[in-house]
């Protein structure tokens, strides 16, 4: 495990710019998506576009913190940041080793510092001593990527964090000619987690038949593969380059008709444009969604009840603006994933029926504070051209009146 880390602390700072479009997504977003999908023991969980591995990973020590009997938190920014951080508030002595303090020691310390700043941003870690058939898990790792760099770092990645049964191979999750088997094209997964590369068109020769799909762009592509590869009841969070949102011509629009009408979709969170800096800029967001359990038709559910949650993440735990040492320095006081995943966790326990916020378009009154999340229904998204732009339903502050009185102001 300590080998594992050791190499992911070398894949961040190694100041790489992107491959083929591809660039690592980082360690708070790769959290978020993970937590809010929810991985367990017995899921098969894919990447069409695995890079160095980091979602195969990630998900696997989910699943192991899980089936733990004393998982430790861990702060986004690693076990230097909160030795750092214990020193400096007085909770941990000079010559003390995080590592080596009794765990609920070390509860205690994180509790404190997060009391100082609430929106720090964990995840959980644990040897996983209870799950009853390690097989089961490794077997249940599918990752494929078209760079057989990639692949090879993806699996010395792997095999680092004790994973070494992964079934990860090299080839074009997009071709007909791409080196897919009738296995690899015909299997479903329960769990999809993927940033895939979104700076290409295909040649329209060699693209995928059975894609739900007809465009050429690899970012609505690699979309129509993870919709396709799902299986009924799985979920997917997918990483989308923002004018996939928007995008007006007939295979933007199409594509996100289907993604709304024959499936969940759960939630689109609209991330920082700086979440990738200094590899890219691009704006981007988060795509949730889920395969309805009966198959790809939607339940009889009527369509005014059903509703999709629009969140807007405006600050990510790192500063937007500066690069310092190959990357963007911490600032943990201001982070807006906690709170996306408290509502979250609520959202998810009435069933995803009842999303937090108000309703798409809502006039607030004046002086109210600027609106994170908001939800619109799926009547309203579909007479939009299945726009899922987070701004297009944001709702609106209303102006303040002004307090003269009317009689003076017609006086002057």
């Amino acid at each position: 495990d300590v080998k594992g880390d050791i190499f992911e602390y070398l894949l961040t700072h190694l100041g790489q710019s992107a491959l083929n479009g591809q660039f690592r997504t980082p360690r708070q977003i790769r959290t978020m998506m993970v937590e809010m999908v929810d991985p367990d023991l017995g899921d098969t969980i894919y990447d069409p576009a695995c890079g160095t591995g980091g979602f195969l990973i990630d998900a696997v020590e989910y699943i192991l913190a899980k089936y733990s009997t004393e998982p430790q938190e861990v702060p986004i920014y690693g076990i230097e940041w909160l030795e750092r951080k214990a020193r400096q508030m007085g909770l941990l002595g000079k010559d003390e080793d995080i590592d080596k303090i009794p765990p609920q020691r070390r509860r205690e310390i994180i509790k404190a510092i997060k009391e100082t700043v609430p929106t720090l941003q964990t995840y959980r870690k644990g040897p996983g001593e209870k799950i009853p058939d390690w097989e089961l898990l490794e077997r249940s790792i599918y990752g494929i990527d078209v760079s057989r760099q990639m692949m090879r770092i993806a699996m010395m990645n792997l095999v680092l964090h004790g994973i070494r049964k992964a079934n990860v191979k090299r080839a074009n999750t997009l071709s007909d000619m791409g080196g897919l088997t009738e296995d690899d094209l015909n299997r479903r997964y329960k769990l999809i987690l993927s940033n895939p590369p979104f700076a290409g068109v295909l040649p329209k020769e060699s693209i995928r038949k059975d894609l739900p799909t007809n465009s050429k762009k690899s970012e609505l592509l690699f979309l129509g593969v993870m919709m396709e590869a799902l299986a009924p009841g799985g979920r997917c969070a997918v990483v989308v380059p923002e004018g996939l949102l928007f995008g007006a011509t007939r295979a933007h629009v199409e594509l996100r008709r289907k993604l709304v009408e024959d499936y969940d979709l759960l939630a689109v969170v609209s991330l920082p444009a700086g979440v990738f800096k200094p590899y890219a800029g691009v704006k981007t967001g988060v795509l949730v969604f889920r395969r309805p359990p009966t198959g790809i038709k939607k339940d009889k559910r009527s369509k005014h009840k059903e509703k999709v949650w629009f969140y807007e993440v405006r600050a990510d735990g790192f500063d937007p603006d500066k690069i310092q040492g190959g990357g963007r320095p911490e600032t943990p006081e201001r982070n807006d994933i906690p709170d996306l995943l408290a509502k979250w966790s609520e959202y998810k326990a009435s069933g995803y029926r009842n999303p937090p916020g108000v309703e798409a378009g809502a006039l607030l009154n004046p002086g109210s504070e600027e609106p994170r999340c908001w939800w619109a229904a799926i009547k309203t998204i579909a007479e939009n051209d299945y726009n899922l732009a987070a701004g297009r339903y944001k709702p609106q502050i209303a102006e303040k009146a002004p307090d003269d009185d009317p009689a003076e102001l017609i006086r002057e």
